[in-house]
């Protein structure tokens, strides 16, 4: 079963995806591709990684 979470869990409309899961995964395929999304944690952690300025002087 699915454990992705969905909805606020403080109501009572709060559950889990309950789809089958895929091999080896927590999710289903669909919440997989969500939460295991390689390209936009490449690309947010190379933003962190470019060079920075401290100072006027360094232009």
């Amino acid at each position: 079963m699915c454990s992705w979470p969905e909805g606020d869990p403080g109501t009572e409309a709060f559950r889990f995806c309950g789809k089958s899961v895929a091999p080896d995964k927590p999710y289903c395929p669909e919440h997989c591709d969500r939460a295991y999304n390689t390209t936009v944690k490449k690309r947010k952690s190379a933003w962190f990684q470019l060079p920075r300025f401290t100072k006027h002087s360094d232009f």
